[in-house]
């Protein structure tokens, strides 16, 4: 079964490379996410995609692709780069392709709309703990540019282009409370 977790991003420019990489935290370990449809959240654990890394980087295999909002009717946005687990979580560097998509996808990145990673995976080992859903091992099948946030701490950290460095404002905070339309709580 594949899942979903999104994660919220912070963009930064720097002034390297051409504007057409895309670089973040696609998973960061050991937060609790509420944004997805385990009751008591959902964590993941340093080391989860290790043996699924370690298969994508053999003799043959190749790395996940970047796409564009989990659609997988168009083709994907952008071949990886660097995909490693680190202290920090599941860092990724994507290199945009020339494609109309991507081209869209990088505009909504510039533009502050796409602003989050999200991951498709497969769990392997995911036992609940204490209520919560912990992911000690999982298989990773994809990795999307998205709009909605899960994890507060994936982020897109930066795109790469021949600019002078610019840091844009904070995204505001999301409220997660039922709107209430027509006396009915969406």
């Amino acid at each position: 079964m594949n899942e979903r977790a999104v994660f919220t991003a912070e963009i930064r420019v720097s002034d390297d490379g051409d504007g057409r990489t895309i670089a973040g935290v696609a998973m960061p370990w050991d937060e609790v996410s509420q944004g997805t449809p385990h009751r008591g959240g959902e964590v993941f654990r340093k080391g989860a995609f290790k043996r699924s890394l370690e298969h994508h980087n053999r003799p043959g295999g190749r790395l996940p692709r970047l796409m564009y909002a989990h659609n997988a009717q168009v083709s994907p946005v952008g071949l990886p780069v660097r995909v490693e687990e680190t202290d920090a979580g599941l860092e990724v560097e994507y290199r945009m392709v020339n494609t109309p998509t991507a081209d869209a996808a990088l505009l909504e990145v510039r533009e502050g709309v796409l602003d989050a990673l999200s991951v498709g995976f497969t769990a392997v080992q995911a036992p609940h703990v204490r209520g919560v859903r912990e992911v000690r091992e999982a298989r990773l099948n994809e990795v999307s540019l998205v709009a909605m946030p899960a994890y507060e701490n994936a982020r897109v950290l930066a795109w790469r282009q021949l600019a002078a460095v610019m840091d844009l404002p904070e995204r505001p905070p999301i409220s997660l409370e039922p709107i209430v339309l027509g006396g009915r709580a969406w």
